[in-house]
């Protein structure tokens, strides 16, 4: 009744939009079937069509996308798509929504409280606000009674998503993390970088590793080694 769907939604999903700094950004589409999570259909994205400054949008726009032809392929379509943003995000995802004429998506944008007062870039005044729903329609955002059954679940969605988009972010900025330190080391090209990373797993075990244990690596010979200690160790300092 709240986002004025002809019957309770037994399948929602959310999707959320995580940053690496323009180095990656990466997306999570979380699933609930009857409030309870539904973790066999979660997924992550990694955004393909942005590239170089972050783009929430566009980023945005390419998942739901991705998502929608997913589902006309495998006929899953939820009963309802929480977006986490507000106003702007909502308009961007329904240009995409709205590209499919025989599309029956239900699309609401979940926007986060403002616990104080502030002011925008343009130094137009910020009110407080409570967790707030966009529909795509109604001008008016729903503000949401806290502790009530709606607000109680679309939150838990929106904050497990955004759990999930998190963990991939960071498991992807792991390992960007590892392969430019791996970069610095003189006589390490691609496909030895793979080959350590394959063997030992993590960074920490190839600086822990022994100069012998290093030297039995196909590629890496009794210089190359010496780097690699002197150089991990010196980062660890």
């Amino acid at each position: 009744e709240t986002l004025e769907l002809p019957r309770w939604p037994e399948r929602i999903e959310c999707i959320d939009i995580s940053n690496l700094q323009g180095m990656a950004i990466v997306a999570s589409d979380v699933c609930f079937v009857n409030g309870k999570p539904a973790k066999e259909f979660y997924r992550r994205y990694e955004v393909k069509t942005v590239v170089g400054a972050p783009d929430d949008f566009a980023s945005m726009q390419e998942i739901v996308k991705r998502r929608i032809e997913r589902a006309i392929r495998d006929e899953d379509l939820p009963d309802l798509l929480i977006i986490d943003g507000g106003r702007p995000q909502v308009r961007a995802v329904m240009e995409i929504v709205e590209s499919y004429p025989n599309l029956n998506l239900p699309i609401v944008g979940l926007a986060k409280s403002r616990l104080d007062k502030g002011r925008r870039n343009d130094n137009r005044s910020i009110e407080a606000s409570k967790e707030r729903l966009v529909l795509p329609y109604q001008e008016e955002p729903i503000e949401l009674v806290e502790g009530s059954h709606v607000f109680r679940l679309v939150t838990r969605i929106r904050d497990e998503a955004h759990r999930f988009a998190i963990t991939y972010h960071r498991k992807k900025r792991s390992g960007i993390s590892h392969a430019s330190i791996l970069d610095e080391v003189s006589g390490i090209g691609p496909a030895l970088k793979k080959r350590l990373l394959i063997e030992f797993g993590t960074v920490d075990a190839i600086k822990d590793a022994s100069l012998e244990r290093l030297m039995s690596i196909k590629g890496v010979t009794e210089k190359t080694a010496l780097n690699l200690h002197t150089t991990l160790r010196a980062k660890e300092g």
